[in-house]
C-alpha cells in the first residue's frame, strides 16, 4: 500500500478493507453518528487538548496515550484522518500524533465533504473499536520519516521521504526568541483582518512582530470543498513570503487550530523545522509584556 501524508477519496474507497489501514473521524460524536466513512472510528480532536488551557495546550502525554489507545489507535497501523471543517480538526490530530512520534499518518484530501460529493458509501451509528496500546516517544528522542509529500490522485505525487524533529510545539519564549532570529519565519494563519488588528476581538489586536500573513484558507478550494490546492501553487505561496528549506518556521493563529492546518501543509511540502505555537494569539495578546505590531 502506497503511503503518504495525503490520500484522495478514490484511493481510500479502493482500500477501505485493507487490514493495515485505520480510518479516523475527528469530528464530534453527534456528527460521526449521523454518518461516517465505513469502519471509521471516532476521535474528536477536542479530546486531545486541555479544556482549561489557552489556545491548544495538549493534554499530558500519559493522558494522550490513554485516550488514543481507548479510541483503538495503536502505534503501527496506517491512519487516515478526516473531518468536515476544512481539514482543520484532522490537521490538529496530525500535529498531536507527530508530537508523540507517531508515523504513518495521513489526511483525506477534501475530507468528508469530498467523500460525500462522490456518492461513496457511509455508515451511521458507532463503531466500537478494540482497545489498543499506544506508546508515545518523547520529542527529544524521536525522528521519523515524513512519509513524503503527496498521495495518490488529485494531482499530488509522493516525494522522497525526509526526517523531521519531533519538537513541533512552540511556546511564547520560543516565539519571542524567534522574532530576532534571521533563520526563523513566523507565519500568522489568520485572516488579514485579524492580522492587521481590524477586528477588535481581543484586549490587544494586531500580530506578532515580523510575522508574515498567509490565511490558511488559501490552502484549499473553499470551505465547502476543502480540497488542497495543487502542490506547486502551495509551494509558490510560501516561496513568495521568503520561506526556504533552511527556515525554522513557527505557525500560529488565534488558538493554534488554523495554524495546525498550516503546519500540515508545510509538512506536506517537505519542510522539516516547523513548530506550531500552542498558546497562539490568545496567550500572546493577553501578556502585555509581549510586543505586537
Amino acid at each position: 500500500m502506497a503511503e503518504s501524508l495525503l490520500v484522495d477519496a478514490q484511493w481510500l474507497q479502493e482500500h477501505l478493507h485493507d487490514h493495515d489501514l485505520l480510518i479516523v473521524d475527528t469530528r464530534g460524536a453527534s456528527d460521526y453518528q449521523d454518518g461516517h466513512l465505513p469502519g471509521a472510528i471516532n476521535l474528536p480532536s477536542a479530546e486531545l487538548f486541555d479544556p482549561d488551557g489557552l489556545g491548544s495546550a495538549m493534554r499530558a502525554t500519559a493522558e494522550l496515550e490513554k485516550r488514543l489507545g481507548s479510541a483503538g489507535i495503536d502505534s503501527e497501523q496506517y491512519l487516515v484522518l478526516y473531518d468536515s471543517s476544512g481539514l482543520v480538526p484532522s490537521a490538529k490530530v496530525f500535529w498531536v500524533l507527530e508530537h508523540l512520534g507517531r508515523s504513518r499518518v495521513a489526511l483525506l484530501n477534501g475530507g468528508f465533504p469530498r467523500w460525500v460529493s462522490l456518492s461513496f458509501p457511509t455508515e451511521q451509528g458507532s463503531v466500537r473499536p478494540a482497545p489498543a496500546t499506544f506508546h508515545a516517544a518523547p520529542p527529544a528522542e524521536t525522528e521519523r520519516d515524513g512519509g513524503g509529500a503527496g498521495g495518490p490522485g488529485d494531482g499530488v505525487q509522493p516525494e522522497e521521504a525526509h526526517s523531521v524533529t519531533r519538537d513541533n510545539v512552540a511556546d511564547k519564549d520560543d516565539v519571542l526568541a524567534g522574532i530576532s532570529r534571521e533563520d526563523t519565519v513566523i507565519i500568522d494563519s489568520r485572516t488579514p483582518e485579524e492580522y492587521y488588528g481590524r477586528t477588535g476581538e481581543h484586549v490587544r489586536n494586531g500580530h506578532i512582530p515580523g510575522a508574515r500573513n498567509v490565511d490558511w484558507q488559501q490552502h484549499i478550494a473553499d470551505l465547502f470543498d476543502p480540497t488542497l490546492m495543487p502542490i506547486p501553487e502551495l509551494a509558490e505561496l510560501y516561496k513568495d513570503i521568503g520561506v526556504n528549506r533552511d527556515s525554522r518556521i513557527i505557525t500560529y493563529c488565534r488558538t493554534a487550530s488554523r495554524s495546525s492546518h498550516t503546519y500540515f501543509v508545510l509538512r506536506l511540502l517537505g519542510f522539516e523545522h516547523i513548530r506550531n505555537y500552542a498558546g497562539s494569539w490568545m496567550e500572546w495578546c493577553a501578556d502585555e509584556s509581549l510586543p505586537i505590531e
